[in-house]
């Protein structure tokens, strides 16, 4: 695919990709697929940092982005493009998949993915994903586009991770000087992922990287209040959500729960 006709905008230092994008696109009153006829595809628009002082992650997080370090870009998506009813709430994963294999391409092994938005090598995160949809000018309820924010660790930076991090992230190992090349081949796996028409085929590999299934896990139940119990995850649906099995509370039986939004922390 030829990806020269997207809008490409390069900082070398700036607080946050996604906060980039929503800058454009209240910038531009047309809709998304007419501000260049010559790009026919999703993709209208990716933005591209070199450092970010206040990257974004869920729940209000922050994503650790130093110079010289690391792929911090975010995309505007198109989600006309999309093949299936409700499929928006499935960029996250289906980007997760994505990196995985791009990472891959370029050396990396045996990616997992954390449900429901993070990328872990060896138990270490190597990469976060924030998808934040954009209520359309033009389509009443609904999301178009959607801003989608990717983060990777490429090589690790010369002062280490801060202390709060040492513990839990860790790099892709891969130089630096490939940024560009890992970017379009990510690029190019997002939107054939995202387009598709073999759905199950790409939710089954969502599914068969996971780092979750099997094991037991605190889910947060409240993000506000903190409140949590525990659950063995037993599977993920072809709609992204967590199934886990929870026992009641005061009894011997076990109830499985669906859960479609939230956080998860593995228990070890």
């Amino acid at each position: 695919m030829d990806l020269t006709a997207i809008n490409k905008f390069f900082y070398e230092q700036t607080d946050s990709t996604n906060t980039r994008a929503k800058e454009f696109l209240c910038s531009k009153t047309e809709p998304q697929n007419e501000q260049n006829p010559k790009n026919n595809l999703p993709i209208s628009a990716i933005f591209v940092a070199n450092s970010q002082t206040n990257g974004k992650g869920r729940l209000g997080r922050s994503f650790f982005s130093p110079k010289n370090c690391g792929i911090y870009l975010s995309i505007v998506y198109n989600t006309d493009f999309l093949e299936y009813e409700n499929d928006v709430t499935l960029i996250t994963p289906k980007v997760a998949v994505s990196v995985c294999k791009t990472l891959e391409k370029f050396g990396c092994k045996n990616c997992k993915i954390k449900w429901v938005n993070d990328i872990f090598i060896e138990e270490k995160k190597v990469c976060g994903i924030l998808t934040e949809g954009i209520l359309s000018k033009t389509q009443k309820n609904k999301i178009n586009p959607a801003i989608i924010g990717i983060g990777i660790n490429l090589q690790e930076d010369k002062n280490g991770f801060p202390e709060e991090l040492s513990k839990i992230a860790t790099s892709a190992n891969i130089n630096f000087e490939k940024k560009d090349e890992v970017i379009n081949f990510l690029l190019q796996e997002i939107l054939l992922d995202l387009k598709n028409e073999n759905h199950n085929l790409v939710m089954g590999e969502y599914k068969n990287r996971s780092n979750l299934i099997g094991k037991v896990v605190n889910v947060i139940e409240n993000t506000f209040t903190g409140e949590t119990y525990q659950a063995k995850v037993i599977d993920i649906t072809d709609k992204g959500h967590l199934l886990v099995k929870k026992k009641l509370q005061n009894s011997f039986e076990e109830k499985i729960t669906e859960i479609f939004t939230g956080e998860v922390s593995i228990k070890f």
